[in-house]
């Protein structure tokens, strides 16, 4: 991202003279997609201290929530992907992922992809599978993704 630079604002009312908002929603779909694609496929590289958090995270939900057989993952998903990720990518600097002071167009592609993250979690552990957003400008790209990345983020 920091060093590709592309754009990828899609809020019209941020768009600069000349920015394309289907080009920059094609940039931010790629990296957001990649981001969730390594998020999803790290789960057997979790150090096993985090996986025992998860497990009486899962467990507790389970005690609480008898009746909701969902609750476990959108629990455990909820958590990892919002405590842990989405932090860690809006605030790479916070985390020691990068060190340089970012540029604010590149700054502002952290912060569109940690909110499709977000949007996304947010979305698999609705009860609706309609595409709604808080931001009404980031619906598009929630759209662009297709239900099995849906059913990959619950696991």
């Amino acid at each position: 991202v920091v060093n590709e630079a592309k754009p990828c604002e899609i809020d019209p009312s941020r768009l600069r003279d000349g920015e394309d908002a289907e080009t920059d929603l094609g940039n931010l779909f790629t990296y957001v997609r990649d981001a969730v694609n390594t998020i999803v496929s790290s789960g057997l590289i979790c150090p096993p201290v985090m996986r025992d958090v998860f497990s009486t995270l899962k467990s507790q939900a389970m005690l609480n929530y008898p009746d909701n057989t969902a609750v476990r993952y959108h629990a455990v998903t909820s958590f990892i992907f919002l405590r842990f990720f989405t932090a860690a990518i809006m605030g790479p600097n916070l985390f020691d992922l990068y060190s340089d002071i970012l540029d604010p167009s590149v700054q502002r592609t952290f912060t569109l992809i940690s909110k499709g993250i977000s949007g996304l979690v947010t979305l698999v552990s609705s009860k609706s599978n309609n595409v709604t957003a808080k931001e009404e400008y980031m619906a598009p790209l929630f759209e662009m993704f297709p239900k099995s990345t849906q059913t990959d983020i619950k696991m």
